[in-house]
């Protein structure tokens, strides 16, 4: 019926577009497996990048060892070990992100998982060890380098930010102002300790004055030492401000990277997330198509089974019927080919017989051929015996020619020829030969002469021309 062949095709196209679904699907999960694994190798990359970042961390100037100072020069000692305690404690307090946060004299910040680790100096206040004498420059260094500190964290702000919320611009703008306030809070600190410092020299003048007054030598020697100490801070500040500039250029460079790879993560896990809903989606319909296919199918299956049944019924009794009309068609194939093989029996009889006698006849002729053969080779003896008597009559034929020739060419009067002489002119020769004696024997005869008479020849020269062979 057309429905059911309407309802297989349609089954079958739904079948066919849901293989091409499949596919599709097949597709999309390769898809989200090659950005799932691009996603690892960039989360690679970046903890690579941030590992390289927290080994390059900055060192706080001015920290190195300095060899203990003399017993001689206690008051000084302590009121430097006082104001670069106090320096210590006022950069701890800056570089703290949170009341509960890091360890003391560190300044940590988290970005995507990662720390980036600001070490702070290393002598905590108090603690026994090589003094450390601080100048105006070296806490000048300081303050910058937490100005730059607190820039790069403002920095990170942004980024995170810019990475986790639409409103990028006022999270910048926030990180500004922040970086702005910091710095005007280090512009405030570094004014009270220029000012911490001048009266540090004051006293420290007061106390020369004093120790002047009692021995001369040990100032001028602390103050040479002083000089040196300055000195030589002066030039480790040098170096760590170039230190400084070079991994702020790598800090630079490493977070412009981070930021890349961080914004190349978040738009591959868009990216995924997409897929992954497209993929689940996908899956949906093609578990709903199924179903829906098994029940059409199951629909089917039973008006096929019906239909097959009452198919293969007639399909028997065709069968029957047909066999029954080949067993009749073979009957009377089998008679007619009885009725073939009885005729045929009595043509091979017949041409038996016709057999027996060809084979006589051939015997006969077999006869006759032995005797044709003698015949024929009687007839070949007497042709060989016929061709030497007809080669010996052209030996002797040529022989009376050639002497026919020299008889006739040699009579005065006849000039031989320088060419082949033909048997025309060989007759034409005689003919005159002849002509000349039949005159000759007329003159004689005519005078009275007794002459013996001509032969027959001689008065008959087409005779003659006859038995002249031609070339």
């Amino acid at each position: 019926s057309p429905w059911p062949d309407r309802s297989l095709s349609v089954l079958g196209e739904e079948v066919q577009r849901l293989s091409a679904l499949e596919d599709q699907v097949q597709k999309k999960d390769e898809e989200i497996l090659a950005l799932q694994e691009e996603r690892e190798v960039l989360k690679k990359e970046l903890k690579y990048l941030l590992s390289s970042k927290g080994q390059g961390t900055l060192v706080c100037p001015g920290m190195k060892e300095r060899p203990p100072e003399s017993a001689s020069k206690p008051f000084v000692k302590l009121s430097l070990l006082k104001a670069f305690c106090r320096d210590n404690e006022e950069l701890q307090r800056w570089r703290q992100p949170s009341p509960a946060g890091p360890l003391p004299g560190a300044a940590r910040r988290h970005s995507g998982g990662e720390q980036v680790v600001l070490p702070a100096p290393a002598l905590p206040c108090g603690a026994p060890g090589p003094a450390q004498h601080p100048s105006l420059s070296q806490m000048q260094e300081e303050y910058a380098m937490v100005d730059r500190d607190r820039d790069l964290e403002g920095d990170f702000e942004e980024e995170d930010g810019l990475e986790g919320e639409p409103e990028s611009e006022e999270g910048a703008q926030g990180g500004v102002g922040r970086k702005g306030s910091l710095q005007e809070a280090g512009a405030m600190e570094l004014e009270e300790d220029m000012e911490l410092e001048e009266e540090m020299e004051q006293e420290a003048e007061g106390y020369k004055h004093g120790s002047r007054r009692r021995t001369f030598s040990l100032d001028e020697l602390f103050e040479e030492e002083l000089m040196a100490q300055l000195e030589e801070y002066e030039r480790v500040i040098q170096e760590v401000q170039f230190g400084l500039e070079d991994t702020r250029r790598e800090n630079s460079l490493a977070t412009g990277a981070i930021t890349s790879l961080q914004r190349q993560i978040d738009f591959q896990e868009s990216q995924l997330q997409k897929m992954n809903a497209e993929n689940e989606l996908l899956q949906k319909e093609l578990r709903e198509r199924n179903r829906q296919l098994q029940a059409m199918s199951d629909k089917f299956s039973n008006l096929r089974e019906d239909k097959k049944h009452q198919e293969v019924m007639g399909l028997i009794e065709k069968d029957n019927i047909v066999l029954r009309q080949q067993v009749w068609e073979l009957e009377q194939e089998l008679t007619k080919q009885k009725h073939t093989i009885s005729e045929s029996k009595a043509k091979i009889n017949y041409l038996q017989a016709q057999l027996n006698q060809s084979e006589k006849h051939l015997q006969g002729q077999k006869q006759l051929e032995g005797e044709m053969q003698g015949k024929m080779e009687l007839v070949q003896y007497s042709e060989q015996q016929a061709r030497v008597a007809l080669e010996s009559a052209q030996s002797r034929l040529e022989r009376l020619r050639n002497k026919i020739i020299q008889a006739t060419f040699s009579i005065s009067g006849i000039k031989p020829s320088a060419i082949e002489i033909s048997d025309n002119d060989v007759l034409e020769a005689l003919q005159r030969i002849i002509a000349e004696r039949t005159d000759y024997y007329n003159q004689l005869k005519q005078k009275g002469v007794k002459v013996p008479p001509l032969p027959e020849l001689l008065s008959s020269p087409s005779k003659s021309r006859k038995l002249a062979p031609s070339k």
